[in-house]
């Protein structure tokens, strides 16, 4: 394994440059239960059904990727969903969160947590971040007993008992009060770990003690335009994905690295094994990363460059090799710039939510083929 960019080609490029016929649609007979509300954040059950949050729509929906089928719409001002950014299955049940946002007079929005049964729709509880500080809520991530829940605007992670809805700790990081910005969170081996996007690291903290075992700034060495030597680059992490041996960091661009990349940590040694160059040329706004058996996915929406839009691309790579299996243009669809934002891999698909056609799109995961568009 080396440590400088790679050389790695793509296998192949699928482009989704979409007819209305080009695809076999699934809609709900029912026009009341289509997404109006701009689908984001994505989760699977133990049943292989996906609940997706809509940002706009103030709801939940629960649908069957392998039908195209919805189930399910939760939603109601007893919820408490207020603009849903992120959404999660832990003990047997679903959480959405809130995110809630500080504006300049104050609070503008809580933040807050609700937990409903996926069985029947009941309302179990809404535990309030606010009261506790917490605002910006981004991203969960569930670990047997507990939910972690990282607060990218509010500057702090907090950890949540799933069976009281307790809340147990909150750490805030950085001598900067306030600029930690944290993303990405994972927890395996007794360890949460987490992207300090404020101060460029990553950190690691013991779960039983809630202590810093280390932090860690991912460097690399790479040729600087306009010279023939290597000099050290530091990546800006912001994204992490978890396998039985690995950490994988998802990187965003910088004034030297001019797409994102994605780098490969020992997660005993904490050393570099690989560094992967963006192989797409699409990493430029990473949202989400996804493994699954020996594949790594990467979600990332459209930015606007000099060269007009890019972007909005799901990016496969494979784990062992370190080879761009295919990537999945979603720029343009059905006629509609694409938006997307949320991604799942359940029950042998990966599915993306596509806020800028409100629609969810079922991949195959081998090949990242289209199964089917859900709108």
């Amino acid at each position: 394994m080396t440590n400088g960019f790679g050389s790695l080609r793509p296998r192949w490029a699928v482009t989704l440059a979409l007819t209305a016929t080009s695809l076999a649609f699934a809609t709900s007979t029912n026009a009341s239960t289509a997404f109006l509300g701009h689908p984001l954040a994505l989760s699977a059950d133990s049943h292989g059904h996906v609940w997706v949050a809509e940002s706009d729509a103030h709801g939940v929906v629960e649908i069957d990727p392998s039908t195209g089928a919805v189930l399910r719409v939760v939603a109601g001002p007893a919820y408490g969903f207020d603009g849903p950014t992120a959404i999660a299955v832990a003990g047997g049940n679903v959480w959405v969160a809130s995110a809630g946002f500080t504006g300049s007079k104050g609070n503008a929005s809580a933040a807050r947590l609700t937990e409903f049964s996926p069985t029947t729709g009941r309302l179990i509880r809404i535990v309030d971040l606010k009261s506790h500080g917490v605002q910006g809520l981004s991203e969960l991530w569930p670990s047997g007993s507990t939910l972690w829940v990282s607060a990218s605007m509010g500057n702090a992670i907090v950890e949540l008992d799933v069976r009281t809805g307790r809340i147990l700790r909150v750490f805030r990081d950085g001598p900067i009060v306030g600029n930690s910005e944290p993303s990405g969170i994972v927890t395996s081996d007794g360890r949460v770990m987490y992207v300090d996007q404020g101060q460029t690291r990553i950190v690691v903290r013991d779960v039983a003690t809630g202590r810093i075992a280390r932090t860690f700034t991912p460097q690399i060495l790479a040729r600087a335009p306009g010279t023939s030597s290597k000099v050290p680059f530091y990546l800006g992490p912001h994204l992490l994905a978890v396998t039985p041996t690995d950490i994988w960091a998802v990187c965003g661009a910088g004034r030297h690295l001019p797409t994102g990349s994605v780098i490969e940590i020992d997660r005993r040694s904490w050393h570099i094994e690989r560094s992967l160059d963006a192989v797409s040329n699409d990493l430029y706004s990473s949202s989400q990363v996804a493994s699954d058996a020996g594949r790594l996915f990467i979600l990332g929406g459209p930015v606007g460059t000099s060269r007009g839009t890019r972007g909005a691309a799901l990016t496969v790579i494979d784990e062992r090799s370190g080879a761009t299996l295919y990537v999945v243009h979603f720029l343009r669809l059905n006629g509609a710039y694409s938006y997307p934002r949320g991604l799942t891999v359940a029950d042998g698909r990966v599915l993306v939510s596509d806020a800028g056609v409100n629609s969810i799109i079922v991949l195959s995961p081998a090949t990242g083929h289209i199964v089917r568009l859900i709108r």
